[in-house]
C-alpha cells in the first residue's frame, strides 16, 4: 500500500481534471483551475511511480484502486 493512495488520487484528479476541461470549453470559461488539477494529478502518478522503484504499470492500477476501497472499508 506503499504508493496506492498516490496513484488513485491522481487517476481521480486526471479524470476530474478533464471532464472540467471539456466543460469549461462548452461554456467558454476559463480552463484554469482544471488545468491545475491535471497537473496536480500528473504529479501524484509521478510520485507513485518514484516510490514504486519506477516499475509501475497501467495494469496496477485496478489492483491498486481495490486495495485503497480494502483499506478504507476494513
Amino acid at each position: 500500500m506503499g504508493y496506492d493512495l498516490q496513484l488513485v488520487g491522481g487517476v481521480l484528479l486526471l479524470i476530474f481534471g478533464f471532464v472540467g476541461v471539456a466543460n469549461s470549453y462548452v461554456d467558454q470559461r476559463s480552463p484554469l483551475y482544471s488545468l491545475i488539477g491535471m497537473l496536480v494529478g500528473g504529479a501524484l502518478i509521478l510520485w507513485a511511480w518514484l516510490l514504486s522503484g519506477q516499475t509501475l504499470t497501467a495494469n496496477q492500477i485496478p489492483n491498486a484502486i481495490f486495495r485503497v476501497i480494502g483499506y478504507w472499508l476494513y
